[in-house]
């Protein structure tokens, strides 16, 4: 997807579409109007001033071998999380990027 092209990592899939959110559009405190996703930390992963978090979520459909599950989040600081912990990743309803089924970007409301 057209998101995929200027993120590292890739974008995460939602579950059972092909909707998208960037790993730098999640983050773990919640804000008013924002979408939630439980999850289960997998790994941290520490580079320099940020953490990537590895989670697999909670309410993944599927189990067609996709990894549309495993999610990484790009968190500024150090975070202390252990593995297997279950956390809510927290993203803005505006961050994220809506596809057709067919793979176009749907314009932004």
């Amino acid at each position: 997807a057209a998101c995929d092209l200027m993120s590292d990592p890739r974008a995460n899939r939602l579950p059972g579409s092909a909707d998208r959110v960037r790993p730098e559009h999640l983050h773990l405190e919640g804000r008013p109007g924002d979408i939630a996703f439980p999850a289960r930390v997998l790994a941290l992963e520490t580079n320099g001033s940020e953490t990537f978090l590895h989670a697999a979520l909670l309410e993944a459909q599927g189990g067609d071998g996709s990894r549309d599950g495993h999610w990484v989040a790009r968190l500024p600081g150090l975070v202390s999380l252990e593995a297997g912990a279950d956390v809510m990743l927290h993203a803005a309803e505006a961050s994220l990027h809506r596809f057709q089924p067919a793979g176009l970007e749907l314009p932004r409301g």
